[in-house]
This record gives C-alpha cells, structure tokens and sequence, in this order.
C-alpha cells in the first residue's frame, strides 16, 4: 500500500507541477509554495492532493529511508535487528532507527534551513554516486565466483548494462541542471 500510495501521488504531483507551473516558468523553493501555486491554475483539490503527496512522501522517506539504513547496518555488523524482534533483542537495530528519525526532526526544526535545498543537495550527491553504485553491482552480479548459479545470464547483463546507460545519463542531466540553476538563481 505505501509503494502505490506514494507512487499514486507522485504520479499526479508530477503531472500538476508539469502542467501548471513549469508550463508557467514558476520557480519553487518549497513543497508548500508549489501545493499554493497549483491551486489558481488547477483548483484547490490539485493544490490540497499535492500537499498530501509531499506529506505522504515525507512520511514513507523517513520511515524507509531509516529502517533501510537500520537494517543495512545491523546486518553488516552482524547484529540482531528486525521489526519484528522485541526491543530488549534489537537495541541497537531501534537506537539507530530512533536517532535517524529524530536528528531528521531537528534539522527540519531548524529556523531558516531550507528542506527543500536540503533535498536538492542530498540527490545531488545521490546522482554522482549512482553511476559508481551501478557498475559495482554489475561487476558483483555478473561474477560467477561470488554469485554461483545466480549469476546474470546474458539477457539480464545487458539489459542491466543498457539501464544504467540511461539511469547514468539521466544523472548527469539531472546533476547538470541543478548545477546550472543554482548558478544562475
């Protein structure tokens, strides 16, 4: 339900801000003015779904986004950690997840910190990373010696190579272009 809520209302955020304010040039610097803008172009109930696309997709950010890492790091330490594990059996697994969520509570707390170029930065970085992070999975899925008969056949090699062109291309657009904006802005 969260995967398709999430995607459901993106979806429409992606085709409100298309069709209003870029068609428009209306520069945002936040969700809030971007749920404002839409409404005189395409009605209160645009501007009140979008809102609930940003609240939504905020709330399944932080909860996935520091679950994910709780749980990479108990499994890279070897240490116990689930959800589904009491609190005496998993401190550190809940600590981590716990302390993510509320140094993100801060740092949204902070008087004239801006979320949104917090968010633009964050992906940034995640655009240069990506392309590293793809070729080193390949060459780990494509290995015989550490995948065995899991291996990538030859349709998945480059049907994963042919993504990654393009997931790396569209990094560099998007890395390119938030560079240029922040540049000219």
């Amino acid at each position: 339900w969260g995967a398709f809520l999430t995607t459901f209302f993106a979806f429409f955020m992606i085709v409100a801000t298309t069709a209003t304010l870029f068609v428009h040039n209306i520069p945002l610097t936040s969700g809030e003015e971007a749920a404002l803008a839409i409404e005189p172009f395409a009605g209160k109930l645009a501007g009140t779904f979008f809102a609930i696309g940003i609240l939504n997709a905020g709330f399944m950010g932080i909860v996935v986004v520091s679950l994910c890492t709780a749980y990479a790091l108990a499994e890279f330490f070897g240490l116990s950690g689930s959800l589904n594990m009491p609190y005496k059996q998993s401190k550190i697994f809940y600590t981590v997840f716990m302390l993510q969520l509320v140094i993100g509570a801060i740092f949204a707390l902070i008087p004239g910190l801006s979320v949104f170029q917090i968010a633009v930065v964050t992906q940034s970085l995640n655009a240069m990373s990506l392309p590293f992070t793809f070729y080193f999975l390949i060459k780990l899925t494509n290995n015989e010696k550490i995948m065995g008969k899991y291996k990538n056949n030859t349709f998945q090699k480059y049907f994963a190579s042919i993504c990654t062109i393009f997931i790396i291309i569209a990094s560099v657009v998007s890395l390119t272009l938030t560079i240029h904006d922040a540049l000219t802005h």
